[in-house]
């Protein structure tokens, strides 16, 4: 459902001038649209999301994994409940520092993985024929300079 984008009267600004709004809408879209084609995997795109970040290596501090994902401890403990509990991912503490906790991907998240990856692959194509190739691309990386992972 479209809605169309009225001017604003008396100098004050419309809705849709607020970046975070609108940032905020694309957001929840693009997150309907990754879920509806990650489903067959039985996963969202922000369980996809944590697995991507742990696949690389030994696994990664809680702490950091919040900040790689901008995510507050709290929701990212909410998070990883059901991915503990389908056994995706393990959470332990640091043997070298006990209040540290350490969360790792499992060999059956990194199966669950390489099973979602083809399903993530189509969300993507699918954005980027709405968006446009190199339009996609183009957002991506203002966004990633606006976050301050990347130069622009």
């Amino acid at each position: 459902m479209a809605t169309e984008i009225k001017a604003a009267q008396n100098d004050v600004p419309g809705p849709y001038s607020c970046h975070c709004l609108v940032a905020r809408q694309m957001a929840r879209q693009l997150t309907r649209s990754y879920d509806r084609r990650l489903r067959p995997a039985g996963i969202s795109v922000g369980d996809f999301s944590i697995l991507q970040f742990l696949s690389p290596g030994e696994g990664m501090t809680m702490a950091d994994l919040g900040a790689s994902l901008f995510m507050e401890r709290t929701t990212l403990v909410r998070n990883l409940r059901p991915l503990t509990a389908a056994g995706l991912v393990e959470v332990s503490r640091d043997p070298q520092e006990s209040r540290r906790h350490m969360v790792a991907i499992t060999a059956t998240g990194r199966h669950k993985l390489s099973e979602a990856a083809a399903l993530w692959s189509q969300a993507q194509e699918e954005f980027e024929a709405a968006a446009g190739g190199a339009e996609a691309d183009e957002i991506r990386r203002r966004s990633l300079a606006a976050l301050g992972l990347m130069q622009d």
